[in-house]
């Protein structure tokens, strides 16, 4: 046979190996799921464990109708007790375990093909905890007013720990109150929306199936809105003496405290600043000495402690 037929002939043959393997993965009228994979969520690999009720869970796989769930002690290679041995049509499994180094495999099936197998290994014992740990809350800081309902979230890792509690409780009047958002993070860190309030924040760390650490708590609030505006009352449009005597009736908002300056502009717009005071209260008095005599306007500016502001509207007074 001349060489460059036998290249051609084994040219051909790889590109129809190639074919049938992908053909294996897609039969017609099923999908073949024999080249998917089943991820393996919890107990995590390696885990020390708690013996009691141990919960294994899985990502589902698409067209998979069951799922054959093993456990063995200590592993399959060599088997001294099968702990179970089930085909389940869901994507977890719960077990009392006793004691021992279990090892633990699943794979998808469906009517006409199955997954290969996915493996752990997790430690049952009777002393996995974290009893008397602290968790340490870094960020937000405890007291923290946030004009932005984005934050982010960030504690202490703790040895040992497989997974974090997060929660969000209602602050009602410096008690704890129930638990308004709760997530359960694999890190010590977490990015949350939310809403505008006054809150406590808490971690504890966890292990599965053993005591979890002691929460540790910081409070906050967040304050998104602006407060309500303050309403100027004198001077009206009167003919006034440096030093001025400003009177007004303070804004306020919902969440925290507001402090206020009053602000003198030199046109009827609020376009052309010439004085703004330091935080002031009403009545409070001002030095416009270093102004012009004439006509001048002017308001009060209204920030509460989380940022937002809010200008009244401009009253007139004329300087001599």
């Amino acid at each position: 046979m001349p060489k460059y037929t036998f290249k051609i002939f084994k040219k051909s043959f790889s590109l129809f190996w190639f074919a049938a393997s992908l053909a294996a993965c897609n039969v017609i009228g099923e999908r073949d799921i024999s080249c998917d994979h089943v991820k393996l969520l919890t107990p995590p690999d390696s885990a020390a464990v708690v013996s009691g009720v141990i919960n294994f869970k899985w990502e589902e796989v698409p067209d998979a109708l069951e799922y054959e769930l093993q456990i063995v002690t200590p592993n399959f290679i060599e088997p001294l007790s099968y702990v179970s041995d089930t085909v389940l049509d869901k994507s977890s499994f719960s077990k009392a375990i006793n004691p021992g180094t279990v090892t633990w495999r699943v794979r998808a099936l469906n009517a006409g093909s199955k997954t290969g197998w996915s493996m752990r290994t997790l430690f049952v014992d009777t002393t996995a905890g974290l009893e008397g740990v602290q968790v340490d809350l870094i960020s937000p800081q405890d007291g923290f007013i946030s004009a932005d309902q984005t934050l982010e979230f960030s504690w202490s890792a703790v040895d040992g720990a497989e997974y974090y509690t997060w929660q969000l409780l209602y602050n009602q009047s410096g008690k704890i109150g129930e638990v308004y958002l709760s997530e359960q993070p694999q890190s010590n860190e977490l990015s949350m929306q939310i809403p505008d309030g006054t809150w406590f924040w808490r971690v504890q760390g966890e292990v599965f199936g053993g005591t979890p650490s002691d929460f540790d708590i910081h409070s906050l609030i967040v304050d998104t809105g602006s407060p309500n505006a303050a309403t100027p009352t004198y001077p009206d449009g009167d003919v006034v003496n440096s030093p001025v005597s400003f009177e007004w009736s303070s804004g306020t908002d919902a969440l925290t405290a507001v402090t206020e300056r009053v602000k003198i502009y030199s046109d009827v717009e609020g376009a052309n600043l010439v004085y703004s005071s330091g935080e002031i209260v009403s009545p409070g008095s001002v030095d416009l000495s270093s102004l012009d005599p004439g006509l001048y306007y002017w308001s009060v500016l209204t920030t509460d402690e989380a940022g937002n502001a809010i200008e009244s509207e401009l009253f007139g007074l004329e300087l001599e």
